[in-house]
């Protein structure tokens, strides 16, 4: 059951988009397979407002930890994801490709305050 989620203007355009993976880390976490803005909602907060679903979300869902995967050239992602409460769980080289190493970030949502 992965899940595509939009996040809607009030003039019906979309804003950005998320696909999640229930139970997709291990059978255990929810995992954020993608996440993306439009170009004029950039810096308008779309990308919080929508990491914060993901993990109301996965909380719901009784998960205590999220996870997702970041590329090692996407810089301004993993200082997004940090910066959010998100760390790092390890590095996979060239694990979508030859050259490009993934970083496996996780949050842990009972610390977080996301679980209440």
């Amino acid at each position: 059951r992965g899940e595509l989620w939009c996040a809607v203007n009030t003039d019906g355009s979309i804003a950005g988009a998320m696909r999640v993976v229930p139970r997709g880390f291990c059978g255990l976490y929810h995992y954020l397979s993608l996440i993306g803005t439009s170009a004029s909602a950039r810096g308008a907060g779309v990308g919080r407002f929508m990491m914060s679903e993901f993990e109301k979300m996965a909380a719901e869902d009784g998960c205590t930890k999220v996870s997702l995967m970041v590329s090692d050239f996407n810089i301004s992602a993993m200082d997004f994801y940090c910066s959010l409460g998100y760390w790092e769980l390890g590095v996979i080289p060239d694990a979508a490709k030859a050259g490009i190493s993934e970083h496996v970030m996780m949050k842990n949502l009972t610390h977080s305050g996301a679980l209440k």
